[in-house]
């Protein structure tokens, strides 16, 4: 694409590949007969139309910018080439601080966070598309210790769907998440595929692999293969911190490259500041505390996890003859923590193997 010495070839070019044709084509709101006019110079697209295309091409945007300014010289007049400033407003931030005082302390992490997430995607994504946002917990344990981190609250839009609120997965050091967590600042990745540096990029989607089952039966096997794998191209994360503490990590992924930038990362901030009225201060760990292990991928994560609540509901009926029988939560904490258990030792056995392998 380098090569491309008018915007009409650079787009050629573009939607050479019929997956990104057809993405632009949905994007633009228009028919792929248009597209092909305009390549052909048989009709004049719209400055409207030249904005919406910008927008859909976010790896190409500067250079088709720099090449369509040549035809169009008023589209710099109609196009903001700065990056935006994102902030909270001030009504939000009064609607949070109202739910705080006015909201019984068990269940402000809820109220608050569904809030706060809610509110993020909407100025993250105004096409309601490709972006998912996670609250990933310090999933306790009884020594006291963190091992991993459980989402326990999801929003997104297409291509994930399915309830999200019913979904989960819990990620260790091998993620992307696990290292913002240790090293407590928050950080971004614009595009995975290219990206050389530090941080490891999560390869797989965390949210809305457990219901995105596509074989047609009722019951879907428990088998990697029956769970439809998101490729994610670009993300980004923030602890939630207090003091020199930490509770939780706030995590926005999308399946296209550059669709986030610095801007992003510091209205996620912002919001991290606003979900610390969420946490109890006994959420909060150490960084001595926090121990993390290695977690399996989803698909392997998921047969497990879908018995969850059945091992729950068993769990809490085996103590209902005891003195003191288990309440919904604390049979939850005692789950958890055998699945972490559990995940783990997968983990270790599968690194193991190919540690002898190597």
């Amino acid at each position: 694409m380098k090569g491309s010495e008018t915007w009409r070839e650079l787009l050629a070019e573009i939607i050479s590949n019929a997956q990104e044709r057809e993405r632009i084509v949905q994007e633009l709101n228009v028919n792929r007969i248009t597209i092909a006019r305009w390549i052909s110079k048989d009709t004049v697209p719209r400055l409207d139309n030249l904005r919406r295309l910008l927008d859909a091409v976010p790896e190409q945007r500067k250079r088709l910018y720099d090449l369509l300014t040549h035809d169009f010289p008023d589209l710099a007049l109609h196009v903001e080439d700065v990056e935006p400033v994102y902030e909270v407003t001030s009504d939000f931030y009064a609607s949070i601080f109202k739910t705080y005082v006015t909201t019984p302390s068990h269940m402000r992490f809820w109220l608050i966070g569904k809030m706060v997430l809610h509110y993020l995607l909407e100025q993250l994504d105004y096409d309601l598309q490709h972006v998912a946002i996670l609250l990933l917990k310090c999933q306790p344990h009884s020594s006291h210790v963190v091992r991993s981190l459980r989402s326990v609250m999801a929003v997104g839009t297409p291509p994930w769907h399915g309830n999200m609120e019913t979904q989960t997965i819990l990620l260790g050091a091998e993620s992307f998440a696990g290292q913002v967590l240790l090293s407590g600042y928050p950080a971004l990745i614009e595009n995975a595929e290219k990206y050389t540096g530090l941080w490891p990029h999560t390869r797989y989607s965390s949210p809305g692999y457990q219901l995105s089952a596509f074989n047609g039966d009722k019951e879907p096997r428990r088998d990697h293969r029956d769970f439809k794998i998101q490729q994610i191209a670009s993300e980004m994360a923030a602890p939630i911190t207090y003091i020199d503490k930490s509770a939780a990590i706030l995590y926005v992924c999308s399946t296209r490259p550059g669709a986030f930038r610095s801007s992003h990362l510091q209205l996620l901030q912002k919001c991290v500041a606003l979900l610390n009225l969420a946490f109890a201060p006994e959420d909060f760990y150490a960084r001595k505390e926090i121990v993390l292990h290695m977690m399996p991928h989803p698909w392997i994560q998921g047969p497990l996890l879908m018995q969850v609540p059945q091992r729950i509901l068993r769990l809490m009926r085996s103590t209902m003859n005891d003195e003191v029988p288990l309440d919904r939560a604390g049979a939850e904490y005692v789950v958890w923590q055998q699945v972490e258990e559990e995940l783990i030792q997968i983990a270790s056995k599968k690194y193991e193997e190919k540690g002898r392998e190597d």
